[in-house]
C-alpha cells in the first residue's frame, strides 16, 4: 500500500485516540474539581448541593447556554454567587476547560 494511505491511517487513528484521550481527561478533571458539589452524576443530588442550590448540569437551563457561556461560567464563575468557580484563575488551562465544558455537554445526551 502507498504511503500517502498509511499516513492517512495513522492519521485517523491519532486522531481517535486524541479525543478518547481528551474524554478521559474531562472525566477525571470532573471526577477530581466538580463531582464533590455536582455530584458523579451531575445532577447536583449531593447534601451541599442541596444547601447551595448547585443546578443539575443536565438540566435545560444548563444545556441551554451556549458553549462559550458554560467556558465562562467555569472558567471565572460568571453568574455563580454562592460558589464561584474560576477555574482560569486557579490554574486549570484552556483546554482543561474546554474538556469540562464537553463533559457537561454529554450530561444532556443522558437525560
Amino acid at each position: 500500500m502507498s504511503r500517502v494511505f498509511w499516513s492517512l491511517a495513522l492519521f485517523l487513528i491519532s486522531g481517535a485516540a486524541i479525543t478518547a484521550s481528551a474524554q478521559a481527561s474531562g472525566d477525571a478533571l470532573f471526577d477530581g474539581k466538580c463531582a464533590a458539589c455536582h455530584g458523579k452524576d451531575g445532577r447536583g443530588k449531593t447534601s451541599f448541593a442541596q444547601k447551595a442550590q448547585i443546578p443539575d448540569l443536565a438540566s435545560a437551563e444548563v444545556q441551554s447556554m451556549s458553549d462559550p457561556d458554560l467556558y465562562e461560567s467555569i472558567a471565572r464563575g460568571t453568574k455563580h454567587k454562592a460558589y464561584p468557580h474560576a477555574f482560569a484563575l486557579r490554574g486549570m488551562s484552556s483546554s482543561e476547560i474546554e474538556a469540562l465544558v464537553r463533559r457537561v455537554r454529554e450530561f444532556g445526551k443522558k437525560k
